[in-house]
């Protein structure tokens, strides 16, 4: 009995951190993306408006 509950327990962690893995690559997809976003409206605002202009849209 104490061997499935250790078996259960392992399978958890296991769900767990590959669930922490996918929540992290995740955010780092996301901050990537927002890393590009940035930068194309702070070029956009560049060429739009002739001028440098930091309003770029977070």
């Amino acid at each position: 009995m104490p061997h499935q509950i250790l078996e259960s327990i392992e399978d958890y962690f296991n769900s767990e951190s590959s669930r922490f893995d996918t929540l992290q690559r995740q955010m780092e997809y996301k901050d990537s993306q927002m890393k590009q976003e940035k930068h194309t409206s702070v070029l956009y605002h560049q060429v739009g408006s002739g001028k440098r202009s930091a309003t770029g849209r977070l």
